[in-house]
């Protein structure tokens, strides 16, 4: 039987045109035994098989995945394990959804749910799968946790969240936010503020430019970086 790493590795192999030829050669029978898979790694590529095919079918299956809280054994926590569905899967699951590119209640609730997941890698991808389903109609709510995230311990998740801010929000009352990054000690975050005020600009949230170059001059970004984020 064809494993589902052979499956996965030739997909993301082969142009996106090719995909399709070879997808129809995947059953449904055969993805959702490695859905099932004992094997983390199986149940994993079959999530990003899914992702790469663009199946919509299993919206509701990645959505499961991606919020399921299943513990396991203490000897697995031991060894970094927090769920049944590793954070790997709940990552790439997240990512598969932005990829189908359907909006559903339950994949907006999968999302919320998502935002606040204990590993790092899942708050990152939900925040940019949010970033490409709601790019033109933001539910308020999503804002609101999106903007709590940038006070997040991980600095690669506050990244997210800000650029995320600059691309979704429509209210000029944002920068208020985005304040709350201009001192952090991270210079990648308080690099994607100035490209986040930028963003804004650029969409008319904003359209006095005073307030732009008021607000970038409270950033201090050194060396290459200031100078890739001139104004």
């Amino acid at each position: 039987m064809i494993s589902a790493e052979t499956v996965y590795r030739t997909l993301e192999k082969s142009l996106p045109e090719e995909r399709f030829a070879i997808a129809g050669t995947i059953t449904d029978e055969l993805i959702r035994s490695w859905l099932i898979d004992k094997n983390w790694r199986v149940r994993n590529c079959a999530v990003k098989i899914i992702g790469l095919m663009k199946r919509e079918q299993y919206v509701q299956d990645l959505v499961c995945i991606m919020t399921d809280r299943t513990s396991v054994p203490i000897i697995n926590r031991l060894f970094g394990g927090d769920f049944y569905q590793v954070g790997f899967i709940r990552r790439n699951a997240a990512s598969a959804l932005g990829a189908i590119g359907i909006i559903t209640p339950e994949v907006i609730s999968g999302l919320f749910c998502a935002l606040r997941d204990p590993y790092w890698e899942v708050r990152v991808e939900s925040i940019r799968t949010c970033r490409k389903l709601f790019s033109h109609n933001s539910p308020l709510e999503l804002f609101e946790v999106i903007s709590r995230l940038t006070s997040d311990r991980s600095f690669e998740v506050v990244v997210e969240a800000v650029t995320a801010m600059g691309e979704l929000a429509s209210d000029s009352s944002v920068v208020n936010e985005l304040r709350n990054v201009y001192n952090h000690p991270n210079v990648l975050v308080k690099t994607a503020g100035v490209n986040a005020l930028k963003k804004l600009y650029e969409r008319a949230v904003i359209t006095d430019k005073m307030i732009i170059i008021r607000e970038l001059s409270n950033i201090f970004i050194p060396g290459k970086y200031a100078n890739n984020n001139r104004p």
